[in-house]
């Protein structure tokens, strides 16, 4: 290729670049996401902002931020009804509005420990075969522990907690009463709004505990 050539070869090349770049820009502002201010709610020392917002996929969706001396500290928001929205402020902390009487108070982490001495039975449930095992004492033994230090790691007050499924439940039978944990990967939870997870110090968050679990359970 001559000189001439290899000169309008690279004008070319410029030229796509920059008409590329104009239309990435285009695009990204046409399918952006578009947001407008809907109202604030003054609570004590707290403001809370909301705003209707418009992906490019759609449909419309709310956003709530939590402010505090001008400052935003939490934009996870979880509206529980007309009246209720629960931010998320720190790992074992949430604070709880009622924007219908203009109160605040903060959620912490309840959980109930289990006592292996009172406990009849544990039964484990796989939800997509449809099985079930009982736990031998050992192995109860050994999940009641792990329950009792478990740390919070997440709060989600769903009726459906984990994406896509549950895939095991865990049933204790104890005195008479029955306490249900609903589990996916490593993170379990109860009939709160905590989940807790069985990860070991250090190990990665795509360990399938459960499922480990569930596959040990009467081998010993």
């Amino acid at each position: 290729m001559n000189r001439k050539g290899l000169y309008i070869l690279l004008l070319l090349i410029s030229l796509l670049f920059i008409v590329g770049c104009f239309a990435l820009k285009s695009i990204g502002e046409a399918f952006g996401t578009k947001c407008e201010h809907i109202r604030n709610w003054h609570i004590g020392e707290y403001k809370i902002t909301k705003y209707r917002c418009l992906g490019w996929a759609g449909p419309w969706y709310n956003n709530h931020y939590l402010y505090k001396e001008g400052k935003q500290i939490s934009q996870t928001a979880h509206v529980a009804d007309t009246c209720t929205i629960v931010f998320v402020i720190e790992r074992c902390l949430c604070l709880k509005f009622s924007i219908c009487d203009s109160t605040v108070s903060e959620l912490t982490p309840q959980k109930k420990k289990l006592a292996s001495d009172f406990i009849d039975s544990v039964h484990m449930m796989n939800t997509a075969q449809n099985l079930l095992k009982a736990l031998s004492r050992k192995e109860i033994t050994v999940f009641v522990n792990k329950w009792n230090t478990a740390p919070v790691t997440d709060f989600r007050p769903y009726q459906d907690p984990f994406y896509p499924a549950t895939t095991y439940i865990i049933k204790v039978f104890s005195q008479g009463q029955v306490k249900i944990f609903e589990t996916c990967g490593f993170m379990i939870k109860d009939n709160e709004s905590w989940v807790y997870s069985f990860l070991e110090p250090g190990e990665d968050r795509a360990a399938d505990k459960f499922g480990q679990m569930w596959d040990e359970i009467g081998k010993e």
